[in-house]
C-alpha cells in the first residue's frame, strides 16, 4: 500500500520547499455534503507517516481526514491539482479520458484507489486562476458521446467552487469509507511507504 502522504513528500515538497499545507477534518452528511469542517494547516517538515497517525489519532469517531488543494508557497496561495473520479471499473479509462486535463496541467497524473472512487493528483502547483480553469477543464472531461457519462464527480467540482478549494479524504476512520487510498498508476517510480500505514 502507498498512500498519498508518500507523493506529497517526494514529490511535492521537494518541488516546493517551504510549502505550508491545508488539511481538514469534516463530518460527511450525504452527497458529498459535509455538516462540519475544522481546517488547519501544517508545514512541509512536519509532513510524514508519524504526523499522518497522529492526525487520524486526534479525529472524532465521526470525522474523516481530508487534504485540501489550497497551499501556500513563498507568501502567495495556490492550489494542488487534485480530482474525485466518478466510480470507473477500469482505472486504465482514466488516461484517455483526462487527455485535456493532462495538457493543461502538463504533468501525468497519480491515481489512488480510495475504497469509494478513484483519486487523482499532479505534483505540481497552480495559482488561483488557473485553478477555476483546471476545473472547468475536468467538467469538459464528462462528455455524453463517451460511457460511463460522467467520469469526474460534477459534485465534487460544484463543492470545491463553493468551498474556494478542492478536498480529498486520506483517512477510512467510520464505516461508510472502505479503505484508506492506496497508489494504483502512476508514471513515477515509486517504492512502499516506509512503515506503511496499514492498520488503519
Amino acid at each position: 500500500m502507498e498512500h498519498p502522504i508518500y507523493q506529497i513528500q517526494t514529490q511535492l515538497i521537494r518541488r516546493y520547499p517551504g510549502l505550508c499545507l491545508e488539511f481538514s477534518r469534516y463530518v460527511y452528511k450525504e452527497y458529498g455534503i459535509t455538516e462540519s469542517r475544522e481546517t488547519f494547516h501544517a508545514n512541509d517538515n512536519e509532513i510524514d507517516k508519524d504526523w499522518l497517525k497522529k492526525q487520524f489519532e486526534k479525529l472524532t469517531s465521526d470525522q474523516e481526514l481530508a487534504i485540501n488543494s489550497r497551499v501556500i508557497w513563498k507568501s502567495k496561495i495556490f492550489h494542488v491539482p487534485m480530482i474525485d473520479f466518478t466510480n470507473v471499473d477500469m482505472n486504465e479509462d482514466i488516461e484517455k479520458r483526462i487527455r485535456i486535463v493532462n495538457d493543461f496541467v502538463g504533468e501525468k497524473i497519480w491515481v489512488y484507489d480510495s475504497g469509494n472512487s478513484f483519486h487523482g493528483y499532479y505534483s505540481c502547483l497552480i495559482d488561483e486562476r488557473r485553478w477555476f480553469q483546471f476545473l472547468g477543464k475536468c467538467l469538459l472531461c464528462n462528455s455524453p458521446r463517451m460511457l460511463p457519462n460522467q467520469i469526474i464527480d460534477p459534485r465534487w467540482i460544484g463543492h470545491s467552487l463553493e468551498h474556494g478549494f478542492s478536498a480529498l479524504r486520506w483517512s477510512k476512520n467510520t464505516s461508510r469509507h472502505r479503505s484508506i487510498p492506496s497508489l494504483v498508476n502512476t508514471r513515477e517510480p515509486t517504492r512502499q511507504l516506509e512503515g506503511a500505514l496499514t492498520q488503519f
